[in-house]
């Protein structure tokens, strides 16, 4: 009767235990593919979104959009071609160097300077000459 015992309470410590371990291996698992989620969803869309699909390139004319501290977020292939660019080079980088009149620095652009205070240029035509390896693009 006491090897009945002594086997029932050896099958009683190991089953919690298993219990347990397989607990821990789920939170885990939950854990790890929750940060997966967050991480491509929340913290880096528009690092996806601009390394993916780009709707801009759909656009003839050169287009990209700058985030609020004038930043280039996404590019069309037009603009890239007219800066002879590839979009490592541009993506992430200043609006400034690549598209504002080179008469301004980029603290007295007054493009860069509405695009930080998220205000808008009204009424205003402008006309951009940029010349890139001794050609002027418009």
């Amino acid at each position: 009767m006491a090897e009945k015992d002594k086997s029932s309470v050896s099958k009683m410590l190991a089953y919690p235990l298993i219990i347990i371990v397989g607990h821990v291996f789920k939170f885990l698992s939950f854990w790890m593919i929750y940060q997966a989620i967050i991480q491509t969803t929340l913290q880096e869309p528009l690092k996806l979104l601009t390394l993916g699909s780009n709707s801009y390139d759909a656009i003839p004319h050169p287009a990209n959009r700058a985030d609020s501290q004038a930043v280039i977020a996404q590019i069309n292939q037009t603009a890239l071609r007219q800066i002879r660019k590839n979009l490592e080079q541009v993506i992430h980088q200043p609006i400034h160097s690549f598209f504002h009149p080179a008469s301004y620095t980029e603290q007295y652009c007054p493009f860069c300077q509405a695009i930080k205070i998220g205000s808008t240029i009204a009424n205003k035509e402008v006309f951009f000459h940029k010349m890139v390896s001794g050609i002027y693009y418009q």
